[in-house]
């Protein structure tokens, strides 16, 4: 909750602070979109695929067995193995590391 109160203030008292010349929202949302938001999604991708038992990942995605998911085994590859390299794609451009 006390992380909210900066990009807040950002629209009054604050609106004259900038950091990377970015005001602390766009500084917030800049974090959210194009860090964070990749990184977990990796984080997210490399446990379910390559931590995890292939079983325990479709016993979670079938609510153990109880609805039906033809296409898991596609789905799990795409996971495993296009997933992590688009959202590394993703960071790199969104970082301006690589550039299109």
């Amino acid at each position: 909750m006390l992380l909210g109160i900066p990009p807040l203030m950002s629209f009054g008292g604050w609106s004259h602070v900038e950091i990377f010349g970015l005001g602390l929202f766009d500084l917030y949302d800049y974090f959210v979109s194009n860090i964070s938001m990749p990184l977990v999604g990796l984080a997210g991708a490399l446990v379910i695929c390559w931590v995890w038992d292939k079983q325990v990942a479709k016993d979670e995605v079938t609510s153990n067995g109880k609805f039906e998911f033809k296409l898991f085994n596609i789905w799990y590859n795409v996971t495993k193995y296009i997933v992590p390299i688009l959202l590394i794609f993703v960071f790199l451009t969104a970082t301006g590391i690589l550039k299109i």
